[in-house]
């Protein structure tokens, strides 16, 4: 029995030692692929390397070296710049493999993609989400110093406290305390810089940070100056000879920069600069521009210029820098398409066929419309966008008519549209030229049409609009500026500006006034970085101005128009309409 029992076991230890055999060499296999991956992987041969991975994934029983081969599929997803399925990928390999020893990478990896597609918040929260779960001291340094960089950079003390609010953690509380107490200060809100730093070492006596919470509040740590060696450019078609008589758009615009650069610094020790150079369509000249101004750090930004044939080749020339351009006239619709550091102040004319849309319908409750434009210019681009968002909102198009401007006969296309005036509640008119409007407001009226008429600019610029007051008493249109005369605070800045400059203000002057104090508004209370310039401006911030109101989102394109009315001879400011 026992030799029985002997001679059992000696064939079970053989065959063991044969399935070692066979495992040994298939690891082996495993590792020589997995090791030429990874080598192909760190000489930026992704595809290839890919090849290999997937393999290795799909032909082995799950191990280590498969765990890996998942993960660096990931990472070349990344370099690939595939950075939404890198992410699909990441968080699928995280929960796949919850006890990876990978899990810190991974994060980071997470955290990166995020920056690179410039959502911030989130790649600060996957930031977060590492210092609480890593229990590696380096990786826990490394997430923190990331993390303050993106806070230093891309976000307020309002946008920190709200991610602090949220937070209970020991681990990241005291943390983000600081980051919070850095932002107020940097904001020069001392008081608030104080509670913050305050609550760390009352609340977390233990923790790192403490130390520098108290240098915090005691005054000795040092955030930065915002304000020091902070220049703002200008970059306009200007006049070679000074004749106040006789100024260009350009020398009128920097009238009103200069003005608003006057009326901040005065009193204030922190003051911002100017940096004036004449725009330009000459490659070379530009290309000599552009070595000036990212050369010297401390400008922040540029304004100008104002001709959209100038602003495009300046795009070009500076596309590969991070120095952000408003331009306060620009109008063309694909400027900002060139850059991502392009502002546009001033909507592009299809943008205000949108705009006026969002109003008619938000504003005056407009559901159903007639569209009667020209064939010619940009009437037909103006009518097209108001049709699409208008019935994207979920308003009706009831008729459109088109005309010539060589045929003024328009009889059967207003008969079209009084054969439907019983289901419309107005008509859209874009013209693209003022002499058309006097003949089209007359043959309207003589075909029998009762109804509020809508426009685009060119109305403001009509002399004769009186010539059928029934109609033109029910007209409004959207504009890009208007000067509100009777406005007392524009008075009072008229008088001033006029004692200064010798002559009146007009448009061109509240242009380049208007944007200057815009990003003076940008400027005043963050880090002065173009990175954190550029952020701030796309946050939504408003500032009111006598010609129109600016602010911006993520499309960069000013988000506001006005719209004005003519009533009884005089053009009325209805709304600064801010559109979606």
């Amino acid at each position: 029995m026992n030799r029985i029992l002997l001679i059992l076991f000696i064939i079970i230890l053989l065959l063991n030692q044969k399935n070692f055999s066979q495992s040994d060499e298939q690891q082996e296999k495993i590792n020589s692929e997995f090791n030429v991956a990874v080598n192909l992987f760190e000489k930026g041969q992704y595809e290839d390397a890919a090849v290999i991975f997937n393999r290795i994934v799909t032909l082995y029983e799950s191990n280590s070296k498969t765990t890996a081969s998942v993960f660096f599929l990931c990472k070349i997803e990344f370099e690939e710049a595939n950075y939404l399925y890198s992410l699909n990928l990441t968080n699928k390999f995280l929960k796949d493999y919850p006890d990876t020893k990978y899990t810190d990478e991974a994060q980071f990896l997470i955290a990166n993609i995020f920056l690179k597609q410039k959502k911030y918040e989130e790649s600060f929260r996957s930031l977060l989400q590492l210092i609480e779960q890593t229990a590696s001291s380096l990786n826990f340094d490394e997430a923190k110093k990331i993390a303050e960089q993106i806070s230093i950079n891309y976000f307020n003390s309002y946008q920190v406290k709200k991610i602090s609010d949220e937070m209970s953690s020991s681990k990241t509380k005291p943390f983000l305390l600081l980051l919070l107490a850095k932002s107020y200060q940097l904001e020069k809100d001392n008081i608030n810089s104080i509670r913050a730093a305050s609550e760390i070492i009352t609340k977390y006596p233990t923790a790192e940070e403490r130390a520098q919470a108290e240098k915090l509040k005691d005054g000795d740590l040092n955030t930065g100056n915002r304000g020091e060696g902070t220049v703002v450019a200008v970059l306009l078609p200007l006049s070679e000879i000074s004749d106040s008589s006789n100024k260009l758009a350009g020398d009128e615009i920097l009238d009103g920069i200069k003005f608003a650069f006057s009326e901040f610094n005065k009193n204030r020790k922190d003051k911002i600069g100017l940096l004036v150079k004449t725009s330009s369509t000459d490659e070379q000249k530009i290309n000599e521009i552009k070595e000036e101004l990212i050369n010297n750090e401390s400008v922040k930004c540029i304004l100008g210029p104002i001709f959209s044939d100038e602003v495009r080749m300046t795009l070009e020339a500076l596309k590969d820098t991070d120095i952000p351009i408003i331009s306060p006239t620009a109008t063309d619709a694909d400027l900002t398409m060139i850059s991502d550091n392009f502002f546009q102040a001033n909507p592009p004319i299809a943008e205000r066929g949108r705009m006026l849309a969002q109003y008619l319908f938000y504003v005056e409750d407009k559901h159903r419309m007639a569209v009667f434009n020209s064939i010619e210019n940009y009437s037909p681009l103006l009518a097209a966008s108001f049709i699409t968002e208008f019935e994207n909102l979920g308003g009706e198009i009831i008729v459109r008519e088109t005309y010539r401007k060589d045929n003024y006969d328009f009889s059967s296309q207003i008969a079209k549209i009084k054969a439907v005036a019983k289901q419309i509640e107005g008509i859209y008119v874009p013209l693209s030229d003022k002499s058309d409007a006097s003949i089209l407001l007359s043959q309207l009226y003589s075909g029998g049409i009762d109804l509020p008429i809508y426009g685009n600019q060119d109305w403001y610029l009509v002399k004769d609009i009186e010539s059928v007051s029934s109609l033109s008493n029910k007209l409004t249109f959207t504009s890009d500026y208007f000067i509100d005369f009777q406005d007392s605070s524009f008075d009072v800045f008229s008088k001033s500006f006029s004692a200064l400059a010798g002559y009146q203000p007009g448009r061109n002057v509240l242009y380049g006034y208007d944007t200057g104090k815009y990003i003076l508004t940008i400027i005043r209370n963050i880090n002065n970085t173009r990175s954190n310039i550029k952020m701030k401006m796309i946050s939504g911030v408003i500032s009111n101005g006598y010609h129109n109101n600016i602010s911006f989102d993520s499309k960069r394109i000013n988000k506001y128009i006005n719209i004005v009315r003519f009533r009884d001879g005089i053009f009325e400011l209805v709304d600064k309409f801010r559109s979606d």
